[in-house]
């Protein structure tokens, strides 16, 4: 990333906020991020995880299977 306040969201396919993994300003660099559903106790199902980073925005669509 270039820099800047990052926030890592996740939500239902329904756009319903489950939790927040990281909200926090971060220097330059590369990042990795292991994310396990059975940690926060999340159901089996799909899920979509939101990166943001300043004003850009990512998102991919996850598949949690127990």
């Amino acid at each position: 990333i270039n820099g800047g306040f990052t926030k890592l969201q996740v939500y239902d396919v329904s756009g319903t906020h489950v939790l927040d993994l990281e909200s926090e300003k971060k220097p330059q660099g590369d990042y990795e991020f292991v994310f396990n559903p059975a940690q926060y106790r999340l159901a089996s199902g799909t899920y979509i995880l939101k990166l943001t980073i300043n004003d850009k925005v990512g998102t991919i669509k996850l598949v949690s299977l127990k």
